[in-house]
């Protein structure tokens, strides 16, 4: 596994998420507040962008396996589960973990696990298997303000994101979620090798939805014209974004 490119900039992720440690272990309202997830239309909204792009990709698509990274407190832990045969959640606040259990306790088929998500690779309970779907929203690596320069940011984003495409499937997504914050948005096409044959899509939740109300639940209508018209709507509103990456079938295949 490449580390981080510099220690230090780890050590300020790492500073980073024991600050939200203590706001989580206070039992603190701000933090979730500010992720929008205490919303339950926020997270379904995103949710539904999300399958609706999987289903327009491939028709009949089934999860059995799912991994969430940076899962927080578990808001979308159990709308994932719903969707799949199991799911993996990870977080490295432990106490964001031990509350997401709490809240999702008894659920079957959902497991919690206090790891760092930088390094997936070196943990067998997250390497050992194969993913149809791994998961990741706002997650603390992908800030650009926890890095000395953009492309040391840019450099450690690709490794993570390496590591997770490793453990997909042969037909499996990588999506990663980014709220309306330019520090914590990436560039996929920045940090994704181009020998990586990956397919690349992004899309925005927000005007998804409101395109699929114009056009009466048109969804693959609605998909077209936010491809078209989603870089317009982030001159005027700051960006919310879905990037969708999956292998290409020539790698898939081989």
């Amino acid at each position: 596994m490449t580390p981080p490119s510099d220690d230090r900039d780890h050590e300020r992720m790492l500073r980073h998420v024991a600050a939200q440690d203590d706001g989580y272990a206070s039992g603190s309202f701000d933090i979730e507040k500010r992720s929008g997830l205490y919303l339950r239309s926020r997270i379904f909204k995103e949710l539904f962008a999300l399958f609706c792009l999987l289903e327009d990709d491939n028709p009949g698509f089934k999860l059995t396996r799912v991994l969430e990274v940076g899962c927080g407190l578990g808001n979308i832990s159990p709308s994932l589960r719903a969707c799949a045969d199991s799911v993996l959640s990870i977080d490295l606040s432990e106490a964001a973990v031990t509350e997401a259990r709490r809240r999702n306790a008894g659920l079957s088929g959902l497991e919690y696990l206090v790891y760092d998500g930088t390094r997936p690779k070196d943990s067998e309970a997250i390497s050992g298997h194969r993913y149809d779907l791994i998961y990741v929203r706002e997650f603390h690596p992908f800030s650009r303000d926890l890095y000395g320069s953009k492309e040391e940011a840019y450099l450690s984003h690709g490794n993570i994101c390496r590591q997770y495409i490793d453990l997909l499937t042969d037909a499996g997504y990588l999506v990663i979620s980014q709220m309306s914050r330019e520090q914590q948005s990436i560039e996929t096409r920045s940090i994704i090798s181009p020998k990586a044959d990956l397919i690349i899509n992004a899309i925005d939740p927000r005007l998804l939805t409101i395109l699929l109300v114009l056009t009466r639940n048109r969804v693959r209508l609605s998909l077209r014209l936010t491809w078209i018209l989603q870089p317009i709507f982030h001159m005027v509103f700051r960006k919310s974004i879905l990037y969708v990456l999956k292998k290409k079938p020539s790698q898939a295949d081989g």
